[in-house]
């Protein structure tokens, strides 16, 4: 098979993968309600509290107005909370509730299960050497989008 026709074929299985992960995600997450995007921004603030919008978006690779719907969502579930910043006026924090707290604790162990259950059959050098295969293609793309890290 010519080299353009197995990028293709792997553009195309990655895409796939992802579809299944997300409505895995969505069908595990469901019963705890929280969304499939929902809970990265969990962990990111279960890191590191009082991010700012921007500084999360930053660790997720998204823009800062992707997020808004996503937080407001999430406000009114009670998983986070946006306060002022008492050294800078404006801008706003976001931190987990501790609500939030809980469900992010039960969120991160439904991914731990997901993410054993998606590497099945794959070993530790296998491991390794599809994180370092994913992690050139991240960097290419990085530098395509002039965000490199």
């Amino acid at each position: 098979m010519e080299r353009n026709q197995v990028m293709q074929d792997i553009v195309s299985q990655y895409h796939r993968i992802i579809r299944l992960h997300l409505q895995h995600a969505h069908a595990q997450l469901e019963p705890i309600g929280v969304f499939p995007g929902q809970a990265p921004i969990m962990f990111v603030l279960m890191k590191q509290s009082q991010l700012t919008q921007k500084e999360i978006a930053k660790r997720l690779c998204v823009r800062a107005a992707t997020l808004t719907t996503m937080l407001q969502r999430m406000e009114k579930s009670g998983f986070i909370e946006r306060h002022t910043d008492p050294q800078d006026q404006r801008k706003i924090r976001v931190s987990l509730t501790s609500h939030g707290e809980k469900i992010a604790k039960k969120a991160r162990r439904i991914v731990q299960v997901m993410e054993s259950e998606m590497f099945v059959g794959l070993d530790e050098e296998e491991l390794r050497i599809l994180h370092q295969l994913l992690t050139v293609m991240e960097n290419n793309l990085c530098q395509l989008h002039g965000k490199q890290e």
